[in-house]
């Protein structure tokens, strides 16, 4: 294959950006470059190109048909997850179940960028755990914007090396083996059945009937820039009340003071009354 299967133009590679950006929010700088083309390599192979920017100036000019031009968007934003990421959120999150459960039986729960599921479903594990002990009830929304994750999600099929973190004992309670394939998990129908998925692109407008109790909204941000950070996580200030809880990921911030929100622990937090 030439250089031009592997190397996007700069022109082109610009018109990429700007189109990500302006369509889906997420600011693609060129040190993501690299990992760009390796991206669109992937797709291009499976659709049959001989190069890069022929694929990429036919997905600009819309000359795709629809479900090749979701294959590219699924490519770019379709990031790493996995069951039990972070593991100090999920006891966090107990010990905030525990004492809201108190004083209140039904909880609201969005993850905001639930990709494969792998989030969703630990939080689902994580909490019916807690209702063999605990009497209270919950629902959770789980959002993306890729049409092919959240597929994936609803199958709720897992291969074993996607189970590492899982303990034997949540392994056989919560997965069941494939009788064709050994190596092929899925989540039992009474956790599936706790969680409705839904397309939703976070840098569009979105409305909720309701506010949350809590919500993920982890390893997202920080594909975006400052501009549209600060619009994202002001939109869903919207859907939190006094004592809803807000989860990052790791490595992420709130560092702009006209956000209505204050750090409970780190990557965690909480509206400003």
């Amino acid at each position: 294959m030439d250089n031009n299967f592997y190397k996007l133009k700069d022109n082109i590679f610009n018109s990429f950006c700007d189109y990500i950006k302006s369509h889906c929010g997420i600011n693609l700088t060129k040190d993501k470059r690299i990992l760009v083309e390796g991206r669109l390599q992937k797709v291009a192979k499976i659709l049959k190109y001989d190069n890069i920017n022929t694929l990429t100036s036919d997905f600009l000019s819309n000359k795709l048909l629809h479900h090749h031009h979701n294959a590219i968007i699924d490519a770019i934003t379709t990031n790493t997850t996995e069951f039990f990421r972070e593991p100090y959120h999920f006891d966090f999150l107990k010990e905030y179940i525990l004492y809201q459960q108190k004083t209140k039986k039904y909880f609201e729960i969005w993850c905001a960028a639930s990709s494969t599921g792998e989030e969703p479903y630990t939080i689902a594990i994580t909490l019916s755990e807690l209702q063999n002990q605990f009497n209270f009830s919950f629902n959770i929304l789980a959002t993306d914007i890729s049409e092919k994750v959240l597929q994936i999600a609803k199958n709720a099929i897992y291969e074993s090396d996607k189970l590492k973190k899982i303990s034997p004992e949540i392994l056989k309670k919560y997965f069941m083996i494939s009788k064709s394939n050994p190596n092929l998990f899925k989540i039992v129908p009474e956790i599936r059945r706790l969680i409705v998925f839904d397309k939703l692109n976070l840098t569009s407008d979105f409305y909720f009937p309701h506010k949350f109790d809590v919500i993920f909204l982890r390893n997202v941000l920080i594909y975006f820039d400052d501009n549209m950070k600060f619009s994202i996580l002001k939109k869903i200030t919207n859907f939190m009340h006094e004592k809803s809880i807000l989860f990052l990921g790791h490595s992420e911030t709130i560092t702009n003071k006209n956000l209505n929100l204050i750090r409970m622990q780190n990557t965690m937090y909480k509206l400003r009354l």
